[in-house]
Order: structure tokens, then sequence, then C-alpha cells
């Protein structure tokens, strides 16, 4: 069989891992900047405020001075500046940051530095645990992790449905066309996923917002919110009256200590509820701008396919509705600085209106947001296939047909987990139905990783990503596999019967894809039933491998039982490959290396003893 080994370089020499350490670089840049500007204007702002409590001060014992109260509502605007400019530049900090750290991450992806890749908590679906396990699908080191960028909840349960349940034909075909077409968009990816970032580690998550966004429950009942009316026109009109000489200073004076007092007192009466009526409507919409900013970057996109059609759409109808949200929590945030928000809200019951506006923005836009956050999610996902398009350019989208050949073929195909600077490619063919493929070698040379080379690649392959292969062509499959198996002895499984379980599993999977022929079943099974003796596992295997081939299935089997490949009950079916190692004589001891090609037919030699050396354990005398 032919086989070709992958172009082995130092990853960190690739254009990709070249792009990420000067952005990396350049938005450390920007973060240092940022931080001196930062302190400048809080040296300022704190300069001023000093000034406004003098005004204050100034005011309780002259409270007609024309110049003092110039001077404070100057130094109040000042302050406005001054705070509005810090809190921007603080909000840029956290952005610049955010994207250095994406690019950091991403060369860390390019290197397989799992440490320093972030892996949201996302557990495997039960009934796919051990497939999960045996070709690292999910955890620590998996597919998983090595794909997603996405930040929030909807993206990331979003790529996990893609990695659990393989997808038709033509949903792969979409996905391809909107991973092809995002892959070159770099900037727009990595700012989708700070937005994304940022939000999820807001003060409030996603889902309390939606929660928020969804209810129809009322703060306040109409009562207390045409009380705040009133009070805040007769407090308008009392003002008015007073700057226009209409009534004394007294009587105004006067008029305005009574409305306050009222609403201050109308405050105490309702405390808890007002404030935590607040807390419940306001913090919903805490992260407003972060919503905003999420979704107009979600409708930035380029719209070159179907799929990102529909999903930028939606991103689009967002953004208005979001904008809107934005400048009501500006209103809001007035609770951020008390020297401001104590005056309006004794004087005209300024939580009363905010939470009545931000009410009636969830009226007239709530029942949408689920929608626009789970498109948001698709997009994610999308993004993070494509950055894995982008990093390994060459890998290539592979060929998937409900009427293809019922064949995997694979040319330089390698295990995606693994960094360029040590895989090695190798050429494979599983099938057709009844065909099987069996993988000998000696230890460590490589035959257990071709196996999970092949699961692994076809589940991204059926997610719509790309694969780690020069070529790929498959029909719609279902991946079974046994690898890992364990004993248990709490339920008293020992592992031979944990085994004859599990391949028990396998051979039904395989029966009912016989009777409904919608996927073809492909099992992968590594050094099976080596929990008995030699001649039962043998009997065992050939039973087991005989009723798979005979149900149609294709797969590949790892084993290093040599007369298993040669037996007459599978003579027919068995296509034979295997692994080698070099042995490498320096005079005193025996050194093996090897170079995990794959080759036609049968393993030729062994290397236990070889390696019982390389640990300590040499023969003794007499024996073999």
């Amino acid at each position: 069989m032919p086989s070709e080994k992958a172009i082995q370089s130092d990853a960190a020499s690739s254009p990709a891992a070249a792009t990420y350490r000067e952005r990396a670089e350049h938005f450390r840049e920007i973060e240092r900047r940022l931080d001196r500007q930062a302190f400048q204007l809080t040296i300022a702002l704190r300069s001023v405020s000093v000034c406004v409590a003098l005004c204050i001060a100034g005011l309780f014992f002259d409270y007609r001075s024309a110049g003092l109260w110039s001077g404070f509502v100057i130094l109040l605007g000042a302050a406005s500046v001054l705070l509005a400019l810090r809190d921007r530049k603080a909000a840029e900090h956290r952005w610049y940051e955010q994207l250095r750290r994406v690019n950091e991450q991403s060369l860390a992806r390019i290197d397989r530095r799992w440490d320093d890749i972030p892996a949201p908590a996302v557990k495997s679906p039960p009934e796919m645990a051990e497939l999960s396990a045996d070709l690292e699908i999910f955890g620590r080191a998996s597919l998983f992790q090595l794909l997603c960028t996405a930040e929030t909840s909807a993206g990331v349960n979003e790529l996990k449905a893609w990695l659990s349940e393989p997808a038709s034909p033509q949903a792969v075909k979409q996905r391809q066309q909107a991973v092809a077409a995002l892959a070159p968009e770099l900037d727009r990816r990595h700012e989708l996923q700070v937005c994304g970032r940022l939000l999820a580690r807001g003060m409030v998550p996603p889902t309390a917002f939606i929660a928020w966004a969804e209810s129809d429950v009322r703060a306040f009942g109409p009562v207390l919110l045409w009380l705040a009316r009133i009070s805040a026109g007769a407090v308008t009109l009392s003002i008015v009256a007073l700057m226009l000489n209409l009534v004394s200073a007294e009587a105004g004076g006067l008029t305005l200590a009574s409305i306050a007092t009222a609403n201050v007192l109308l405050t105490a009466i309702f405390g808890g509820r007002v404030f935590g009526a607040y807390g419940a409507v306001a913090a919903g919409a805490l992260e407003a701008r972060l919503n905003h900013d999420l979704y107009r970057h979600a409708a930035g996109f380029p719209a070159e396919t179907e799929l990102l059609v529909r999903i930028t759409s939606q991103a689009a109808s967002a953004v208005q509705s979001m904008s809107r949200l934005e400048k009501l929590v500006v209103l809001a945030d007035l609770r951020r600085w008390a020297l401001l928000y104590l005056p309006v809200q004794f004087l005209f019951l300024w939580d009363f209106h905010v939470i009545d506006l931000l009410e009636r923005w969830r009226r007239d836009a709530g029942r949408f947001y689920r929608g626009w956050f789970e498109a948001v999610g698709e997009l994610e996902a999308l993004a993070s296939l494509a950055g894995l398009a982008h990093d390994n350019p060459e890998w290539t989208f592979p060929d998937l047909a409900a009427d293809a050949p019922r064949v995997i073929e694979a040319a330089a195909l390698g295990h995606p987990l693994l960094s360029e600077a040590v895989r090695v490619a190798n050429d494979v063919s599983v099938g057709p139905p009844g065909e099987i493929l069996m993988v000998t070698g000696s230890n460590m040379s490589g035959k257990s990783t071709l196996l999970r080379s092949l699961g692994a690649n076809i589940v991204l392959a059926q997610a719509g990503a790309p694969v780690c292969a020069r070529r790929m062509s498959l029909p719609p499959t279902e991946v079974v596999t046994v690898m890992r198996v364990s004993d248990s002895l709490e339920r008293g499984v020992s592992l031979f019967m944990a085994e004859l379980n599990r391949l028990k599993y396998v051979v039904e999977r395989a029966g009912d894809d016989a009777s409904q022929g919608d996927r073809q079943l492909c099992y992968l099974l590594d050094e099976i039933l080596h929990g008995t003796n030699t001649a039962e596992r043998h009997l065992a295997a050939v039973r087991i491998l005989r009723r798979l081939a005979e149900a149609g299935a294709i797969g590949a089997v790892s084993t290093h039982d040599l007369a298993l490949c040669s037996d007459p009950g599978l003579a027919d079916r068995a296509r034979n490959v295997h692994f080698q190692e070099t042995l490498h004589h320096d005079g005193q001891r025996v050194q093996m290396t090897f170079d995990y090609l794959l080759r036609a037919g049968i393993a030729q030699t062994t290397n236990v003893r070889y390696l019982l050396d390389a640990v300590g354990l040499p023969a003794l005398e007499g024996e073999a």
C-alpha cells in the first residue's frame, strides 16, 4: 500500500503562527498605551471630584451664588465627560487585552500546547461516552478543545452538538461552504470571539438575560409609575419657575424640598421592592453594550453562502433593538456615581422611569432575543471550524455524499490532535462492506494512532470541518469503537466481559445499519479481548469479525495476533497492513526507531524483548 509521510516542520514557523505572534505583540503595545491614558484620566477625575465637593459645600452657605452654581454645573459636566472617557479607555483596554490573549491561544492551538488553550467545561453526551473517550472528542487535549473558539453558551452547545451527531451530507456541504468563506476573515472571527468572551464573563450570564427578556412580570403597577411622572413634572415646573423668577426663591425652594422629602419617603416605604425590582430588571440589561457589539460584529460578516445569509440577517435584525437597549442602559448607569444619582433619584424618582423604559423594550423585542442569540451561536460554531481551516491550509474538506461508494478513502491521513512537527500521515482505505482492514505491528509502532486518526477525522468530516488529510471521501458513516475498555469492581464486571458487552453492542449496531441502510457502520477495534488467553481470544475475535463482515460493516482492527490475519474463517475478508520498527545495533545494546509508515502485508517482527531491555529488565541467564 503506498504511504506518504507528512511534511515535518516546526509549527512555530508556519504563516499562521507568525501572524498570531505579530498580532499579539501589536495588541500588547496598544494595551500599554491605554494603561497610561486611563491613569491620566483617573487623576483628572479625582481632581474634578474634589472641586465638585467644594462647590457643594459652598452652596450650603450661599445657595444664591450664581458663580457657585455655574461652577457646579460646569464641573459636573467635566466630571461626566472624564468618567465617560475613563470608562471608554477601560473598555478599550479589556478589548485589546482579550484580542492579545485570543492570538496567543491561537498560537497554542497550532503547537498543541493544551495547558494554554481554554477548555470549556463540556461533557460528552452519555450515549457517546465510550466513543468520546476512545477518540478524544471531548475533554482535555480533545477535538473539542482544539476547535472551540465559541464563548457564548449557545456557541459552545452548538459545536458540541455538531461533534456529537453526524450531520446530513447537505448540512455538511452548507457548513463547508460557510467555513471556507469565514476562514480568511481573521479579524472578524477574533472580534466576534472577544465580544462573546466579554459577554460570557460579564456580570449577568446570557441565560439570565434570556430569562429576563422572555419574562412578562412587571416590576411596578401603574400607580407608582404615575406618581413618578407627576413628581418629575412638578420638579421640572418648579425649576423652570425659579429660573424665570415666576416664584420667589423661598417658595420654589420649599416646593422642591417638599417634593424631595416625599420622594425620599416614597423610596423608603417601598425600599427593598424598589431596588430589588431595579436590580432584577436592570441587571438583565447591564451587558447591553456587549450584546450590541456581539450582534453588530455578527451582522458584519460577509454573507457569501446560504447559511451565512440566514445567520447575518438574524444578527442584523437584532442590531437596532440592541442599540436602543444600550442607550437605555446608559440611563441606568447613572447609579454608579452617587453625586449625580442621589439628587436625581430623590427629585425625579429616576429608577422608576428607567425600569419602565426597560420593560417597554422587553415588551417590543424580548421575545426575539433567544432566536438572535442562537443564530450567533451557530456563527461561533462555524467560526471555530474556520479557525481550524485557517491554521491548517494543507488540510482538506472531504467529499461526503449519500450515494458515495461504501468505502472510506484518505490520502495523507494524519491525527488532527498531533502537531505538524510530529505528525506522520498515511494513505488509508477502509471498505468495501464486508472487508476487514487488519493492522499489525510491534508495540508503539502506530497501530492505535492510525485507528484514532480514522475515527477523529470521520467525526470532523461529518461536523463540516476540514480533515487532516490531503484528500478524503466517505459515505454517511456511523463510527463505533472498542479501544479503552475497563473493568468495574463496583458492577462486578471483568475486563473480558466488559469488552464482550461492548463488542456485542458493535455487532448489534452493524445489524441495525444493515437493515436500515442510512449510514455505513465503521468499527475501529484496538487490541480487543486481551483480557483472556490467546486461544480463547482468537476464537472470539474470529466469530465477532465474521459477524461484522457478514452484516456489511466496514472497519479496521489492530492486533498482535498474527494468526488472526491468516485464519481460514477470515482469509477472504481480511486486507492486511502493518507498521514496523528499525533496529540499530551499537555493539552493546539494540535501539529501536519507528517511521510510523503503513505498509502492505502482515508484520514480520516483534519488539517486546527489546522493550524489556530498554526499561531495565534484561533477560536472566538461561532465558531466551
